[in-house]
């Protein structure tokens, strides 16, 4: 029953004394700042200038006791030294200050710690060399520990905590781009130990002269060793976006985005601080590109950094194991920052390095694989254009769907944006090439080539499946022996071209049945142009020369120029036929059914699609059992047509003149010949059957208009048309009859004939004919090729009068 009593009493006691300590909570937090204390402000302002050694200037002096005992002092000035100018050190909204418990009982105010809130502090470096906190850490050197001073103040140097301030850096009268914000610090006298002072801060960097959204915080935890300048501290970056960490150094965004972290450790003096960290950097990117989760890496770092000076150097930490080495410096970083870097590679996988560079924006053909190993230094002085050289070892270049391309060593000149590849030795399997690059990353300019002493047509055209040239694509074989060139600037599609000489080359454009031969031809090709000089070659048995030009429209819809000289010394019809399909029995209309048509019903695919313009000169033309000389004429092929212009050739004595045009329209193509023969010998015409051998002497002129339709032989002469002019002079006719002439006549002179023809199934029909013979004029008409084989009739004053030559056959057949 006591111990129930007791215990009761005791719990009302401990009721009785949270009471009381909740009222004096209240009345410290609501009455006492209504106390008017503006009458402590002189000691309060003297205090301030006692532990920080400059003149103080202070608002209105609020008594608060909720902290321990102290003061809420507004608008606060913290003036400067006028060896840094006449700008405060600090200004702010507010300060709180707590004073040591041993003024309450001794009267003289002492201050415990000061928190600034909302500061906007100047930390400045005039032209001596000196900083202005150097003074204010010499003072707290001298006043970690009591000691009386003058006015009745002990020196004692307080906390000083800073909440939600701006941190400025100035030289001289200029102040600093860079600038800390929303930073939170705390600097603490470690007491027992005399002359250490922890400290820790966080506070995100900034430019006045850019936004830096989304800027990772900079912290740091530590010791400041007042008396011999030493510190340690343990920093930290969060994750930042890699284009506002180079702007905030260079000024200016680069377009390289990503995310970039860093740890450290700081220990040492203030002049030789050592630093050792890790760098964490990942997706790095152009502006434009999408990130990439495989550019991620850690860089362990060694480094030093001299604090009054501003210089920083911080290198990556040797080990056997990371071929990669690289050394940054950084001066006058807080004011005009100059940044150098050296990297040095020792046998790096060369594939990081071309990623990055995608990665960067470099555009590299689709599918493009490098292996090899770099070496070498390069150094940035400033810039991200690096100079000096690297080396590529033991390297393969593959393009997609293509075999890989050796390279033993080549090298490679860097010198800021621009760079040089001189030439280096290739393998492509026991072919060698020679190949070097130039250009620019800034702004993009690259220019790359090729040279070989002699790689076949097939490898050079399954290397480059996707680039290479449409007059490749129609080669069968062949050897090159000259230069490929790739060019590409801007941001405009990259370009192939080449010059060189081609030799022991098979063409088989599609639709072709057998390939044209290419001896020799010396080829320039660019993406919308080929130029094709001395070309030398065979169709068959027969050699030709020539020359082309091509020329792809520049609205890219297909259509171009084309032109070509072709020249011929011999050419036979019946080995065009045979180049054209060689397993065909040949006739003279099959001859040119298979040049021009196929009996598939639909033309040769190479003459649909062809578009060319040009001029064909043969000296020998054999067709049957004639023979043209110096054939000349214009070729025009497109929209599903050709045509031979201006066509010229010497048949015998006499000249032909005219236009040959085939259209190839379903069901059957349309063949038309418009024509002028001017003094072909008569002879000639028989002895190639186009007349019956009565024809014997004499020259005629011919105007004529041949057309026909078909693929066969049979359908071409079926639809065969044709009429026509002609007339002749000093003509003569054996084994022919002529009621007119003597009895024992078998052959008629004839001074003159002239009149139209149209061709039939029989031969020739005649008419309007006029004819001279001796004096005598005759009008009629008649027919040739049939049976006899000629039948003339003509009248004359009235009288009519009949000349009949049998065929010449017939008569040998007769004769006894």
């Amino acid at each position: 029953m006591n111990h129930g009593s007791a215990a009761h009493s005791g719990m009302r006691l401990l009721s009785k004394i949270l009471l009381w300590a909740a009222a004096l909570l209240l009345f410290a937090g609501l009455v006492v700042p209504l106390i008017h204390a503006n009458r402590f402000h002189r000691q309060i302002r003297a205090a301030l200038e006692s532990a920080l050694g400059r003149k103080v200037e202070i608002g209105e002096v609020t008594l608060n006791l909720l902290t321990g005992p102290g003061f809420q002092l507004q608008n606060v000035i913290i003036g400067e030294d006028p060896a840094f100018g006449i700008e405060p050190f600090a200004y702010m909204d507010s300060m709180q200050v707590r004073l040591r418990l041993r003024t309450l009982w001794t009267g003289q105010i002492q201050l415990a710690s000061l928190t600034l809130i909302n500061p906007s502090i100047n930390l400045v470096k005039n032209a001596g060399g000196r900083w202005n906190f150097e003074a204010l850490l010499e003072r707290a050197r001298g006043g970690t520990a009591p000691a009386r001073q003058g006015g009745g103040f002990e020196t004692y140097f307080p906390y000083i905590g800073v909440q939600s301030g701006r941190l400025n850096f100035k030289f001289g009268d200029y102040k600093s781009v860079f600038y800390i914000q929303d930073l939170e610090a705390a600097l603490a006298p470690l007491r027992d130990e005399g002359d250490r002072w922890r400290t820790r801060f966080a506070g995100t960097p900034a430019r006045t002269d850019r936004t830096l959204s989304g800027m990772g915080r900079v912290t740091g935890e530590g010791d400041l060793g007042a008396a011999a300048g030493l510190i340690r501290l343990d920093l930290a970056l969060e994750s930042s976006p890699l284009e506002h960490l180079l702007a905030l150094v260079y000024g200016r965004d680069f377009g390289i985005h990503g995310e970039a972290s860093a740890r450290a450790q700081l220990s040492g003096e203030m002049s030789n601080v050592r630093i050792q960290g890790v760098l964490q950097a990942g997706d790095v990117h152009r502006w434009d590109l999408l990130p990439s989760q495989e550019s991620r890496f850690a860089a362990p770092f060694l480094g030093q950094l001299d604090l009054p000076h501003q210089k920083l150097e911080i290198q990556t930490s040797p080990s056997a194991q990371i071929p990669v080495r690289a050394h940054f410096t950084l001066q006058n970083y807080l004011s005009e920052p100059v940044w150098n870097a050296v990297l040095e590679l020792d046998r790096a996988p060369a594939e990081p390095f071309l990623r990055t560079a995608q990665h960067l924006g470099v555009e590299l053909p689709g599918g493009l694989e490098v292996r090899g190993y770099l070496s070498g230094r390069t150094e940035f002085h400033g810039s991200l254009w690096p100079q000096g050289s690297l080396r590529f070892q033991n390297g393969q270049v593959l393009l997609q769907n293509s075999r890989p391309l050796a390279v033993e060593s080549a090298e490679i000149r860097l010198d800021g944006a621009t760079f040089e590849i001189p030439p280096a030795p290739m393998n492509l399997g026991e072919e060698v090439l020679q190949a070097s690059a130039a250009g620019s990353l800034s702004p993009l300019r690259v220019e790359g080539q090729l040279s070989t002493q002699g790689i076949s047509i097939e490898t050079l055209r399954e290397q480059f499946p996707a680039k290479r040239p449409a007059w490749i694509r129609s080669l069968a074989s062949g050897f090159w022996e000259g230069q490929i060139a790739y060019r590409k600037q801007g941001a405009a599609p990259g370009i192939l071209t080449g010059s060189g000489l081609l030799t022991n080359a098979r063409w088989q454009p599609e639709g072709l049945e057998s390939a044209i031969e290419i001896a020799r031809a010396k080829i320039r090709w660019e993406p919308k142009a080929v130029h094709i000089d001395e070309l030398t070659g065979s169709l068959g048995e027969s050699s030709f020369t020539g020359s082309c030009r091509s020329r792809t429209a520049e609205d890219g819809s297909g259509a171009g120029q084309n032109f070509c000289a072709v020249h011929f010394p011999e050419l036979d019809v019946s080995e065009l036929d045979q180049w054209l399909n060689p397993q065909q029995k040949r006739s003279r209309w099959e001859i040119w059914k298979r040049a021009l048509g196929r009996s598939d019903g639909d033309a040769a695919a190479w003459l649909q699609a062809a578009r060319m313009q040009g001029n064909l000169t043969i000296d020998t033309l054999t067709a049957g059992n004639w023979t043209f000389r110096n054939v000349r004429s214009d070729v025009v092929c497109g929209g599903g047509s050709l045509a031979l212009n201006r066509f010229r050739a010497e048949l015998g004595k006499g000249l032909v003149r005219g236009t040959f045009r085939v259209e190839f329209l379903k069901p059957a193509p349309r063949y038309q010949l418009l024509a002028s023969v001017r003094g072909i010998d008569l002879k000639s015409l028989s002895d190639s059957a186009v007349l019956p051998a009565n024809f014997q002497h004499g020259a005629l002129d011919l105007n004529l208009e041949l057309s026909t339709r078909g693929r066969t032989a049979a359908e071409l002469r079926a639809a065969l048309k044709g009429a026509g002019a002609f007339s002749g002079h000093s003509l003569t006719l054996e084994n022919v009859e002529w009621n007119e002439a003597a009895a024992e006549a078998d052959s008629l002179e004839i001074r003159s004939l002239d009149g139209r023809f149209e061709l039939t199934r029989n031969g020739l029909n005649l008419k309007d004919l006029n004819m001279v013979v001796g004096g005598e004029k005759y009008q009629g008409r008649g027919s040739v090729g049939g049976r006899p084989a000629v039948l003339l009739e003509f009248a004359s004053h009235g009288r009519q009068s009949r000349l009949i030559g049998a065929a010449m056959e017939e008569t040998a057949a007769g004769t006894p």
